[in-house]
């Protein structure tokens, strides 16, 4: 056979290959985005031209939801302090007041996308929205003020792959709304709706959390 028939043959089925490669990952993912762009857009945080980043970040993000169990579950601290540092290299700043919005979002993200809550910790309904306790008083000596960047290496905190690239998707959506609209955002959902009852700092349970993610899908 001549020698440029074969490789003729050869860049042809290496195109062929690679055509279907990007198809199936395109099949694969489709369904991934599509729970993104449901959920972000109806929890209100899906900003104008999100879209241009949102292709990217999700492509790296596996989809074997079902092998990643409970046993994956954080520490409501530890996810704080990931979100803390995270956002110093991304030249942001955090606040308790954020920082606790983000920790909400990120638990109704991770049961609405991923059926499985990111940490066990109980969230509470306090006056400006939901609170985790605990990294709140962590927290609480900053007041109002920014919470300086730890200077660890939290970045092994959370493991790579889906729930690292899960929550960094989470923030940067987030990091176009002011702290101010966040609180807003969550005083629009049913979860801390339902929950809040003035003085009183009820549990958001994650059962609720799960229930309104599930009809925002639908």
């Amino acid at each position: 056979m001549p020698r440029e028939l074969c490789y003729s043959k050869t860049v042809a089925w290496r195109i062929h290959k690679a055509y279907c490669t990007g198809i199936w990952i395109i099949m694969i993912f489709s369904h991934v985005l599509s729970d993104f762009i449901v959920i972000f857009t109806r929890f209100h945080l899906l900003p104008y031209g999100f879209f241009s980043n949102l292709w990217y970040n999700i492509s790296t993000i596996k989809t074997e939801h079902e092998e990643r169990g409970a046993e994956m579950m954080y520490n409501a601290l530890d996810v704080a302090r990931y979100i803390i540092d995270y956002e110093a290299t991304q030249g942001r700043t955090v606040s308790n007041l954020r920082l606790q919005k983000l920790l909400y979002f990120v638990q109704c993200v991770f049961l609405g996308i991923l059926g499985r809550a990111c940490f066990s910790d109980e969230i509470e309904a306090w006056d400006y929205g939901p609170v985790v306790p605990k990294v709140y008083r962590a927290y609480k000596e900053y007041g109002s003020t920014v919470i300086p960047a730890l200077g660890q290496n939290s970045q092994n905190i959370i493991a790579a792959g889906e729930d690292r690239d899960l929550i960094n998707c989470i923030l940067t959506t987030t990091a176009k709304r002011t702290t101010g609209e966040l609180v807003d955002i969550t005083h629009r959902q049913d979860p801390w709706k339902n929950a809040y009852v003035l003085g009183l700092n009820n549990v958001i349970t994650q059962d609720a959390i799960s229930e309104y993610a599930k009809k925002v899908r639908q």
